[in-house]
């Protein structure tokens, strides 16, 4: 038995995968662990450390889409986007079945492989699609936006396409803080990532503007108090959302 160890972020992901199965293992006898910092060695099997490659990782998304199709590629690369233990094996098993049988195969949920695939999907997804309507902007020094975001899974690859097509006109930078690192887009080129913690003096911000005054005001006074029903505004915002929102912080959001 083999054990390849990877990072959780896509890149390292999928480079596991195209290592593992470019191994001599027989696939049955390869399991692909997430350890970001530690990780426990066994006595039973041999163990890999795998190094992040762009070209390697770019060939299996490649070849996912060349025969597995445009579905089933959305599909894999949405829970390769999630944040979750048994990502990279999951990913791994559905690549095993989906090219063993050598077809689309994102309709067939009664296979676990597929299901559980599809589970990550759609909890990636459905992150990305709340995060559309959640991603506060701010206006810095140099007329730029910028906006701070948590979320509990990777959805900047997901949320990029829609915000440079609404703000076509408007260069912006939204930094993930949890894995640092940031989508930036300037008007008329492409939007593109850029790694790495974004310090105060990076992100130095205007005074705050009445526009955000008034936000934080409309929602203080919108509220009818009689009313009041904190478990469903719960269900619609979840707590770990709300630092991140002007309207939550009970002053101007810091950058």
């Amino acid at each position: 038995m083999k054990t390849f160890i990877c990072a959780s972020n896509a890149e390292s992901v999928l480079t596991a995968i195209y290592d593992a199965w470019a191994d001599p293992v027989p696939n049955p006898d390869i399991r692909i662990e997430i350890a970001d910092e530690f990780f426990q060695l066994s006595f039973t099997s041999q163990t890999a450390l795998v190094a992040a490659s762009y070209e390697r990782s770019s060939k299996v998304l490649h070849t996912v889409k060349k025969r597995l199709g445009f579905r089933c590629y959305c599909m894999f690369e949405g829970a390769l986007l999630a944040e979750a233990a048994d990502k990279a094996q999951a990913l791994f098993d559905f690549l095993r079945y989906a090219f063993r049988v050598d077809r689309d195969v994102s309709d067939e949920l009664a296979v676990p492989e597929v299901m559980r695939v599809y589970e990550l999907n759609r909890k990636a997804r459905g992150e990305a699609h709340l995060m559309l309507g959640f991603t506060r902007f701010r206006r810095l020094e140099n007329g730029a936006f910028f906006s701070r975001i948590g979320p509990v899974n990777d959805v900047l690859p997901l949320i990029a396409d829609h915000f440079a097509e609404r703000y076509n006109t408007q260069p912006f930078v939204i930094y993930d803080e949890k894995r640092k690192y940031s989508v930036v887009y300037i008007p008329g080129r492409n939007w593109y990532f850029v790694r790495g913690e974004m310090g105060s003096r990076q992100m130095e911000l205007t005074a705050p503007d009445q526009f955000e005054s008034l936000w934080q005001l409309f929602f203080r006074t919108i509220e009818i108090r009689e009313r009041e029903n904190p478990l469903c505004q719960r269900t619609h915002c979840p707590l770990h959302f709300r630092p991140y929102m002007t309207e939550f912080t009970g002053h101007v959001q810091k950058a």
